[in-house]
């Protein structure tokens, strides 16, 4: 059991698909974003870790686990626009790199987040923007777990509200 004092502003969670979970959250008066890991096997959830301390309020989160237990977290700060990711391993979280992935505020902010992993621990981050005009533009960006590491920003065209991204 865990306790986090104060209201969360964001939530995202995940399973493995082997029972256990990983759940994120950020808080109104905390500038950090934390986690816990439920182990499936022990029936018990470990305590909150801090997965980032951010500069500004961190707004929409994702986070997606694969079949090994490996999760991946990615959101945006509020007050400079940056699309930020944090890997979890072994039950320590490490920022992945570049940091941020992308800076997207303000020619287009961000309004929808999404991240997926597939079987080998790869994973993919999605987000929606909104220009001056309303269009909005979907921004795909591929991770290699073996280095950590994002692969290039991608503009893969417009996009809808209710998206949703796989990966496998």
């Amino acid at each position: 059991q865990f306790t986090f004092n104060g209201a969360a502003n964001a939530f995202s969670g995940a399973t493995d698909g082997n029972g256990n979970a990983i759940t994120i959250w950020s808080g109104v008066t905390l500038n950090a974003i934390q986690a816990s890991y439920y182990d499936g096997t022990l029936h018990a959830w470990g305590p909150a870790l801090t997965v980032s301390n951010v500069a500004t309020e961190p707004l929409m989160l994702s986070v997606a686990m694969d079949a090994t237990g490996t999760g991946i977290a990615l959101w945006r700060e509020q007050g400079n626009g940056f699309i930020r990711a944090s890997r979890f391993a072994s039950g320590v979280w490490t920022m992945t790199t570049p940091d941020p992935i992308d800076a997207v505020f303000p020619a287009i902010p961000a309004s929808q987040i999404m991240v997926s992993m597939n079987g080998s621990g790869g994973a993919v981050g999605a987000w929606v923007g909104a220009n001056g005009t309303e269009e909005h533009t979907s921004f795909f960006n591929p991770n290699n777990p073996a280095a950590n590491l994002w692969g290039s920003v991608s503009n893969i065209g417009t996009a809808y509200s209710n998206s949703s991204v796989s990966y496998s």
